[in-house]
Formats: C-alpha cells, sequence, structure tokens
C-alpha cells in the first residue's frame, strides 16, 4: 500500500460512470483508430478478475471477497473495452475519445444483475 496525502485521495464518495478495459496489444495490431465496446456482464466480470490474478495471495476468504466486490462492480458500473494505436502521439486522441464516451452515454442503469 502506498500512504495518500488529504490532496491526493477524495474524503467522500464519488459516482462511477464507467471502467474501460484496455484491449491488449494482440487485439489492437490492426486498429488503426480508436473504438470502445461495452462489455457484456460476463465478459466485464472476466475482465476485470482477470486483471486481478496473483498468484501468491491465495486466501480463500481473499479469493471470495474478490469475486464478491467484482460482481457488485459489473452490477452497478459499465465496463467498456477501449481499442487503440499504441502510439504515444495518440494518446490525447484517447482521453478525447473517452471523454465523448462518458459524454455521449447515459449513466449507468442496472438491468440484470450477474447474480
Amino acid at each position: 500500500m502506498i500512504p495518500l496525502g488529504s490532496h491526493e485521495s477524495c474524503q467522500f464518495p464519488l459516482s462511477l460512470h464507467a471502467i474501460y478495459s484496455l484491449a491488449g496489444p494482440h487485439e489492437t495490431l490492426a486498429a488503426r483508430q480508436i473504438h470502445i465496446e461495452t462489455l457484456s456482464r460476463r465478459d466485464a466480470f472476466l475482465a476485470l478478475l482477470v486483471n486481478t490474478f496473483n498468484y501468491i495471495i491465495i486466501d480463500p476468504g481473499r479469493l471470495q471477497r474478490q469475486v464478491t466486490e467484482t460482481t457488485k462492480l459489473v452490477n452497478h458500473s459499465a465496463v467498456r473495452k477501449l481499442f487503440y494505436p499504441r502510439s504515444l502521439p495518440q494518446l490525447s486522441s484517447v482521453r478525447a475519445a473517452i471523454l465523448s464516451d462518458l459524454n455521449r452515454t447515459p449513466p449507468f442503469i442496472q438491468e440484470h444483475s450477474l447474480v
């Protein structure tokens, strides 16, 4: 854990509009343009869980909490996959695409739970 000062953290809850999962390099080899796809709840769950893999801490209680919290997260937040060319000059365009996506889409509405 990295300690944060009060000026480096928020002291009250904020709503989460979306989570962006980055497409892997193998998925973006042919990507010449930036695009964003909304993931199904199942795909969102897997995308988030795969990025928490840890082969050292395998306590059953921790693993259960991981699954429980990831389930809550995908049931209450949109998860989208971001595809973009891996080019540093494109970074400002990637930021603009994310901001545009956030402004274009309505806040997440829960339709069906994963569980």
